[in-house]
C-alpha cells in the first residue's frame, strides 16, 4: 500500500483508541463497492440481536456485518468502499456489563475534550430520549481525519451502550438518515427472565416495543414491518395507534386506521 494510505490509516486508527471506538474506515480490507445510500433497514426477519443478547435492531439493507472476537457486544454494520481499507458509512455498537454507575453526561463531556485534542472545533454535547432513557449525544467533525461522527451514549439494565455512527464528511449527510431510521427499532433487551419477574416490568417492555413500531410506521420501509409487529401485539397498541391516528404523519395515520379496524374486527 502507498504510503500516503498508509498514513491515513494509521491516523484514523489513532482517533478510533483515543475514542474506545473502532472505526472501520481505518482497518478493513478492500471489499466491494457498496450500496447506495438510499440503502434502507432490512425486514424484521432479519432482525440482528447481539451475541449476549443486549440489544437487537434493523439494520440497514445491505450494509455489511463485522462482528469481533470480544466478550462484550461489539459490532459494526458498514457501507464499504471500493478504495482498500475505507467504509463510506459505519454504524458501530458497544454494550458491556456494569460493575459501578456511571455518569453518562460526565462520560460525554470527557469525550468531548478528547475530541478537541484531537482536532475537533465544533464537538458539542446534548441529552436526549432514546430507548426509553436520556442519553448523551456527542456530535463532532474530524478535519484532520475527514471524519464527521454522532455518537449515544447511556446506561439500561446495567449495561452501558454506546453507539457511533461515522463517516468521511463528504459521505456524512447522505448515509445519515439510513442510519437514524435503523435505530428507530432499536430495543435493549432486558435480562433473561426479568421481563416476566414483575407486571409492570413486563408492561414497560411492551410499551418500548409499541413505541418502536408507532414510530416506525411513518417510514416507507418499515412500515409493513411495524404494521406486522403492531397487529400482533393486538389490543395493547390500541391507545397507541389511535394517537397516531390523531397526530401522526399523513402515512402513520393511513397504517393506524387500517390496524385499529382490523384489531378491533378480531377482538
Amino acid at each position: 500500500m502507498k504510503k500516503a494510505m498508509q498514513f491515513r490509516m494509521r491516523g484514523l486508527f489513532c482517533a478510533a483508541l483515543a475514542l474506545s471506538l473502532v472505526l472501520p474506515a481505518a482497518c478493513r480490507k478492500e471489499e466491494p463497492k457498496g450500496p447506495a445510500s438510499t440503502a434502507k433497514p432490512a425486514s424484521k426477519a432479519q432482525t440482528y440481536r447481539d451475541k449476549n443478547g443486549f440489544f437487537e435492531f434493523v439494520p440497514p439493507k445491505g450494509w455489511q456485518k463485522r462482528e469481533y472476537n470480544d466478550p462484550r457486544s461489539k459490532v459494526d454494520f458498514f457501507v464499504p468502499a471500493p478504495v482498500a481499507g475505507r467504509s463510506l458509512a459505519s454504524l458501530f455498537f458497544l454494550s458491556k456489563h456494569l460493575s459501578n454507575p456511571v455518569n453518562v453526561q460526565a462520560e460525554a463531556e470527557n469525550r468531548v475534550s478528547r475530541l478537541g485534542q484531537m482536532g475537533s472545533g465544533d464537538a458539542s454535547v446534548q441529552m436526549v430520549d432514546f430507548a426509553g432513557v436520556k442519553a448523551a449525544r456527542v456530535e463532532a467533525s474530524l478535519p484532520r481525519q475527514n471524519m464527521r461522527m454522532k455518537v449515544l451514549m447511556f446506561t439500561k439494565h446495567d449495561r452501558s451502550y454506546t453507539i457511533s455512527f461515522t463517516a468521511p464528511s463528504e459521505d456524512f449527510t447522505k448515509y445519515l438518515p439510513v442510519a437514524e431510521a435503523a435505530l428507530k427499532t432499536f430495543v435493549c433487551i432486558p435480562p433473561v427472565g426479568s421481563e416476566v419477574t414483575t407486571p409492570s416490568e413486563k408492561e414497560r417492555i411492551q410499551k418500548e416495543k409499541i413505541r418502536v413500531w408507532i414510530t416506525a410506521l411513518k417510514e416507507q420501509d418499515l412500515g409493513t414491518d411495524a404494521y406486522n409487529s403492531l397487529l400482533e401485539i393486538g389490543a395493547a397498541a390500541i391507545p397507541a395507534l389511535e394517537e397516531a391516528q390523531r397526530t401522526g404523519t399523513r402515512l402513520q395515520k393511513s397504517r393506524a386506521m387500517e390496524l385499529l379496524e382490523k384489531i378491533r374486527r378480531s377482538r
